[in-house]
């Protein structure tokens, strides 16, 4: 993309223009502008995440500072620092972490326009809601229930039928600039753009609702039905897990606590949840609400539902939980200190601290015994849990005179003991290699998808660059396993025939011969992926039937392919 204007317009996946990447083009820009001010290295790509990381821990301090109390801020910011996945995500190139500060800042707006009753901040939050959909498409989308029942109710005063108009009015900014990319795109020739990848119909309209949304929903993998089988039967050949693709755990109710999403942002959500219900339940539910009652409203509004998708979507990969450590942190921090000031009265809400502190050790408990931690930290959990239990016996027992300092002693070590547990997890994953294609918060190296382990000859290398190789593109390869690394350790322009699993329909066997013919493309770079009825089995049967085979590396499993002269085979 930082070779050419028209590679960063169009978010080319490729030098040559051949097909672009399957996201939104925002985040990628923005990432893209860095390397054209510091360089391309690996640092320049992930430092935009840095940096968005940072800035959306001020901006959530800020948030629950303005509508909590200075305390909940500093908790929440440290909650949402030391939430693993969220951690991990901030040093690859995955724009989640961008996509996250935008929703911040939206999120800041929202609350502002509902306690000052300023419809005008609802419309700029609707505007960065928008551009966060072109940084991560309908993920940005999950925060949309939180903004229009935030806005329903704290606009309780005027008419339903105004306050419907309002939300139409967001709804209609949100999608007219969610989509605005998409749309032009989609005017444009198809000759005259990249391919639209992950699309059966290089429709980029379609990639944002159909690949972007419903398909991640319903569990569909390629835009090829054939291939779907063959992909998830080999992803569950390299993941030990079984159920949902890319290793997100079978789909229930208790997900979320299960391996491996566990692990990742689900640490405090027990104590989110009940913290909430406290924070809202401080007074009485009289409308107008508070300024306080309507943030915890609206940090309940962005969890529950996006709970609810995270444990039932079909098509899942561990690091999407992330979407929840904003709303976990902030509930968390605030919900944390209104139920520690509870604990102090009488009456059932001084009962909110113990049973929140008692069902969190126990999904700490469930959470490390779907992992591989050692059995030592499962009993601290499991005890913790125990004499949290006894605490709450003996204040029922009304004997908390003799426990209750004690008690009050103990709830600083015991945070300290679950704080402790995500900062573990996020130094173990940096201790190994994070792929960073499905990154995500473990203790041991995570599994490699779908071969990518090839590893490059430097006699290949040497071929495609040489200069005898006059083509438009350097080598063809099948999917983005190849391509990618060619085009990193090359910067030379490299034909990626199927997108990014390989299944993508961008050419036909007579297209590809044209090709050949009109000399874009000489070297072909394949493997024995494909086999017979599969999408690419076709196209590859010709290039090895017609094609001269050159040389072949790594141990067998690549090959590469003189086309030269080889059109008028069949």
């Amino acid at each position: 993309m930082s070779q050419s204007w028209h590679n960063f317009f169009f978010a080319s996946y490729d030098p040559g223009g051949f097909i672009s990447v399957d996201k939104p083009p925002l985040g990628f820009w923005i990432q893209t502008l860095f390397t054209l001010i510091f360089g391309f290295h690996s640092w320049s790509l992930v430092l935009p995440q840095i940096i968005a990381h940072v800035l959306s821990i001020e901006v959530l301090y800020r948030i629950v500072k303005k509508y909590h109390s200075q305390k909940s801020a500093l908790l929440s910011a440290l909650i949402f620092t030391l939430t693993p996945v969220s951690a991990i995500l901030a040093g690859t190139n995955h724009p989640d972490t961008l996509l996250t500060l935008f929703i911040l800042i939206a999120s800041g707006l929202i609350l502002k326009s509902s306690s000052e009753n300023k419809f005008k901040f609802a419309v700029y939050g609707a505007i960065i809601i928008g551009l966060g959909f072109n940084i991560k498409g309908a993920q940005a989308l999950m925060v949309v229930p939180a903004i229009f029942l935030t806005l329903f109710i704290a606009n309780k005063a005027q008419s339903i039928g105004r306050r419907a108009m309002s939300l139409a009015l967001i709804g209609g900014i949100i999608c007219i600039i969610g989509l605005s990319w998409s749309v032009v795109i989609e005017n444009i020739d198809p000759i005259k753009r990249p391919y639209t990848g992950s699309t059966s119909d290089n429709s980029p309209v379609n990639l944002a609702i159909g690949y972007n949304a419903s398909q991640r929903l319903l569990g569909q993998r390629t835009t090829n039905k054939e291939s779907n089988k063959k992909i998830e039967s080999d992803q569950n050949k390299v993941f030990s897990g079984t159920g949902t693709f890319f290793y997100g755990g079978q789909a229930s109710i208790i997900r979320l606590w299960n391996d491996p999403l566990g692990r990742q942002a689900s640490w405090f959500i027990i104590i989110a949840l009940i913290g909430g219900f406290a924070i809202i339940t401080k007074r009485q539910l009289i409308f107008p609400l508070s300024n306080e009652q309507l943030s915890g409203l609206y940090w309940i509004f962005w969890l529950v539902p996006c709970m609810v998708l995270l444990s039932f979507m079909q098509f899942m990969h561990p690091y999407y939980s992330a979407i929840i450590a904003p709303p976990v942190a902030a509930l968390s921090g605030a919900g944390l200190i209104a139920m520690v000031k509870s604990a102090k009265e009488r009456g059932w809400k001084s009962y909110l601290l113990a049973i929140a502190l008692f069902f969190t050790s126990i999904s700490y408990w469930v959470i490390l015994s779907n992992s591989s931690a050692p059995k030592s930290l499962q009993l601290v959990y499991i005890s913790l849990s125990i004499l949290i239990l006894i605490y709450i016996f003996f204040k029922i027992a009304r004997f908390e005179n003799k426990v209750g300092r004690i008690a009050r002693i103990a709830i600083y070590p015991i945070i300290t003991l679950l704080v402790a547990m995500p900062l573990f997890w996020i130094i173990q994953s940096y201790q190994v290699k994070i792929d960073g294609i499905f990154p995500q918060a473990d203790s041991s190296e995570t599994k490699i998808y779908l071969n990518r382990s090839f590893k490059l000859d430097k006699k290949l290398l040497e071929k495609i660059k040489a200069p005898q190789n006059t083509s438009k593109f350097a080598v063809a390869t099948e999917s983005s396993t190849l391509a990618d690394q060619i085009i990193i350790k090359t910067g030379l322009p490299v034909m990626n025939m199927g997108g990014f699993y390989g299944t993508d329909p961008i050419l036909t066997l007579d297209s590809l011969k044209e090709k050949v013919k009109s000399e874009d493309i000489r070297y072909f770079l394949l493997s024995n992926y494909w086999k017979e009825g599969e999408y690419n089995f076709e196209k590859t049967t010709w290039i090895k039937d017609t094609c001269k085979l050159i040389e072949s590396y790594s141990s067998d499993k690549l090959f590469l392919y003189d086309c030269r002269k080889s059109v008028d085979q069949n």
